[in-house]
């Protein structure tokens, strides 16, 4: 299964047998080649929920720098319903080591800027649920950036200044009891705080949980 879906998105090498990519993995191994990663953004333009199965999927690191860049043209389109986009970009951040090693500087702003209005709008909302996680997961791994490229978002660089600014706000209305938590979520603002550490290089570098191949 885990080849077939590498073979639909022209990804063979980034996906490894036996891999487990869960249910939604069938509907993209049966679909037609669409050719590469590139048309994700016109193949899962909405958001469903088989993109999940990407993010646990993808190994290489120049796939990945073509998945972002899938996600930044979807967020171009509409910053709406982008749960699942986000969940599955995320996910491949967060547990591959090497997943930035191809994502330039500056697409890795870019997202972080898009991102970043995601997540402004969810706490407009006054909603600290999968979306806000995700937003949050999101840009706080892009800093895995730094390890190939140290001036990537400097702490006191405005965009740094405007992430720490939408943390801090969102600290404080959870403290204050004003967002809408799922169950099951962190002390968030506890949360929060560290990854503006993270943001400000006085947090140690960013964890990675790497997957068991």
């Amino acid at each position: 299964m885990a080849k077939a879906l590498a073979i639909s998105i022209g990804l063979t090498e980034s996906c490894k047998s036996g891999f487990a990519l869960g249910r939604n993995s069938q509907f993209l191994a049966n679909r037609r080649e669409p050719g590469s990663v590139r048309s994700l953004y016109r193949e899962f333009a909405y958001d469903p929920p088989q993109l999940l199965a990407i993010g646990r999927c993808l190994r290489d690191s120049a796939a990945m720098r073509e998945f972002a860049k899938a996600l930044l043209k979807t967020l171009k389109v509409s910053l709406q319903r982008r749960s699942n986009w986000l969940r599955a970009f995320s996910e491949a951040v967060k547990y591959r080591e090497d997943a930035t090693k191809h994502i330039s500087p500056e697409l890795g702003l870019e997202l972080t800027r898009l991102i970043l209005a995601v997540f402004d709008e969810e706490v407009r909302r006054r909603k600290a649920k999968y979306i806000f996680r995700h937003s949050c997961v999101s840009i706080v791994y892009l800093l895995g950036i730094r390890r190939y490229d140290d001036t990537y978002l400097a702490p006191d660089s405005d965009l740094a200044n405007r992430v720490k600014a939408s943390f801090r706000y969102a600290k404080k209305l959870a403290e204050d009891g004003e967002l809408q938590m799922v169950g099951g979520m962190v002390n968030l603002p506890k949360a929060l705080n560290d990854l503006i550490l993270y943001i400000d290089r006085q947090g140690g570098p960013v964890p990675i949980i790497a997957t068991v191949d």
